[in-house]
Order: structure tokens, then sequence, then C-alpha cells
């Protein structure tokens, strides 16, 4: 996977996103098909800096992140440091059948060749395990992003990089994948005015969007 811009330079403040929108309906997501799997390994793909593999950390699985940034993995917590790796999602140095459940959020739009990501979860994912994409629909016409209105070309560039849900099912039908299920896992509302828009994590310098 080619990095068109380097998030190892966004390292320092992207944990900041969080504290902007902490997604709370995303956890109690990814909580859920945790309690409903009963998962003994869980793995997350483009992990950057451990955010969700940190707060649904449970001994009673093993939780593994994968980044292509290794300023990202290092700016992760301590505890999750030793089950993380520095390396390429579309090339997994796992074995087959290694993990029950592997999520990716807000990542797919990064990766060139999805195919490869299908095919790479495929093959380490377990019978019977689950892969789940959490990803903004932006072309979903009740869209509506503050950043699309202040630069030009970044809602061009954010609907040409993004899949619709459409080609996503498309990509785990042609992969193999079966009991194929979509979802609205949050609606984030936030409101900016004058200052508060570049104040904002996401577009201050050295801030955390990729648009």
């Amino acid at each position: 996977m080619s990095k068109s811009f380097s998030f190892d330079e966004l390292s320092n403040g992207y944990q900041a996103r969080y504290s902007l929108s902490p997604m709370p309906e995303t956890k109690s997501f990814l909580n859920k098909l945790i309690h409903n799997l009963q998962p003994s390994t869980v793995c997350e793909l483009g992990c950057g800096t451990c955010y969700w593999i940190g707060i649904l950390n449970n001994p009673d699985y093993k939780s593994f992140g994968i980044d292509i940034s290794l300023n990202m993995l290092k700016n992760s917590p301590r505890f999750i440091r030793g089950r993380t790796v520095c390396g390429d999602a579309t090339i997994l140095p796992f074995q087959n059948t290694l993990f029950d459940l592997m999520f990716m959020v807000n990542v797919i739009h990064l990766i060139p060749d999805k195919d490869l990501i299908f095919r790479e979860v495929y093959r380490t994912l377990n019978k019977g395990g689950i892969f789940a994409i959490i990803f903004a629909d932006v072309h979903d016409e009740r869209y509506i992003n503050f950043i699309f209105d202040c630069f030009n070309g970044t809602k061009e560039r954010s609907l040409k990089l993004m899949p619709t849900v459409d080609q996503l099912r498309k990509m785990f039908e042609m992969n193999l994948f079966s009991e194929i299920k979509i979802d609205t896992v949050e609606i984030i509302n936030a409101t900016f005015n004058g200052a508060e828009v570049f104040n904002n994590p996401y577009l201050r310098k050295n801030g955390s969007s990729t648009l």
C-alpha cells in the first residue's frame, strides 16, 4: 500500500481527533460484535495510534494491530505496543486462519487496491469469523462535512477515494464472504463557527485530516 502523504507527520496530534468525536456508537458496535462472537483473537487493520484496540482491550482475547506508519504506532499506549506490527495490510504478516474478528475504522478509502485487503483478510480470518469495515458514507446525500465548504476540491477528492456501499458489498461477495450486513453505526453531529473551524484537531497545523 503506497503512501500519498505521510501519517508519520500527523502522528503526534492524531489522537486529538477523538477529543472532538470519541465515536461512542462505534465503540458500542464493536463491543457488541465482540460480545456476540466471543473471539479469541482480534485484529485492527490500519490501527494508527491504537485508539480502538486500546479502548476495546480485554484479557478475554488477544488483540493485535497493524499499521504502515511506525510513528503512529509509537504514539500508541505502552500496554498495546507489544501486539502491534508496522506493515502493509495488503500483505499481512500473519498465518492463515489466525483471527476471529478483523476490523478497520475510517481506513478503507486510503487503500488503492482494496481487493488485496479482502483477499488477505479472507486468508487470515477463521471460518465463521467476522470482517467489519466502518467508514464515512460520503456518497449519502445526507452527508455534510464542513471541510468541503472551506476547501475547494476536498469534496471531489473524498468522493473519489471513498467506495460506495454497493461497491463494498460487491467486494465482499467477490471474495466469497457470506452473510453480508450493512448498518448505520453512528451519526456524528458537530457545529463549528468562525475560528472554531480552524482550531479543531482536523484542520489545525499538523492536524489529522487526510483530505
